[in-house]
């Protein structure tokens, strides 16, 4: 008899050193680190500010959690904002 195990990995563990971008495309940042299944974000300073208002984050900001209900994608090239 085989047993196959499936494992199931957290995508944000796998986001980590990714651009995150609006919704629009823009880059709003950078995933820094992922912890206890959240995300962290370096702001862009160049992030359009629009975004970073509807977010309410600092464009100075070197660590902001990114809420999963914000995230409208991820793959390996980048984290998508529903926003």
């Amino acid at each position: 008899m085989t047993v196959l195990r499936i494992l199931s990995v957290d995508p944000a563990s796998r986001s980590a050193g990714t651009p995150l971008l609006d919704s629009d495309g823009a880059r709003v940042g950078t995933v820094t680190e992922t912890a206890d299944d959240a995300r962290y974000v370096s702001v862009d300073p160049n992030a359009p500010p629009e975004t970073l208002e509807v977010l309410g984050w600092d464009a100075d900001s070197d660590r902001v959690a990114l809420p999963d209900r914000l995230v409208a994608t991820v793959d390996d090239d980048a984290v998508r904002l529903l926003v």
